[in-house]
């Protein structure tokens, strides 16, 4: 349904320093039904700032079963209600980080959370999940083809 793609007429940019990277766009192609390819400018954004988008969404409480010695608590992490409540704030974190990410002009959104709120409403499920997955497999090629180009600075 989604998969990445290099543009056609995309060229190598060099970059002059590191900080080249935090506006860095790479195009991901996402397939429609009637076979039609859609090309989808997403921003690549660090890693803290992934993490930092995500923390704003708290973790699910799992139910509290029993008190262990010393009074520390005991929870039930594989309570089917906590499981899928989980699953709820990972798929909110995921439409925060996609809403940051994807260049693209959304409805009546005027914030992250909004656009995370249109992806959330009428993005279908496996588009969010392949295009997050995607994205993150750019990301690691990237680090890959970076930490092959340091060798060599490196002598390694």
């Amino acid at each position: 349904m989604t998969k990445k793609t290099d543009a056609p007429t995309a060229q190598p940019i060099p970059l002059a320093t590191l900080a080249d990277l935090e506006c860095a766009t790479i195009t991901v192609e996402i397939e429609l039904s009637d076979g039609v390819p859609l090309l989808v400018p997403c921003k690549l954004i660090p890693q803290w700032k992934l993490v930092q988008i995500g923390s704003v969404v708290p973790n699910a409480q799992p139910p509290l079963v029993d008190y262990a010695a010393g009074g520390k608590p005991v929870y039930n992490y594989s309570d089917p209600g906590y499981i899928a409540a989980q699953m709820e704030v990972n798929f909110r974190r995921n439409c925060l980080q996609l809403a940051a990410m994807i260049q693209i002009e959304i409805p009546d959104a005027d914030t992250n959370e909004k656009r995370a709120d249109y992806i959330r409403d009428n993005f279908d499920p496996r588009v969010t999940e392949g295009l997050a997955g995607i994205i993150n497999q750019q990301i690691e090629r990237v680090k890959a083809r970076i930490l092959t180009r340091a060798e060599t600075f490196l002598g390694g």
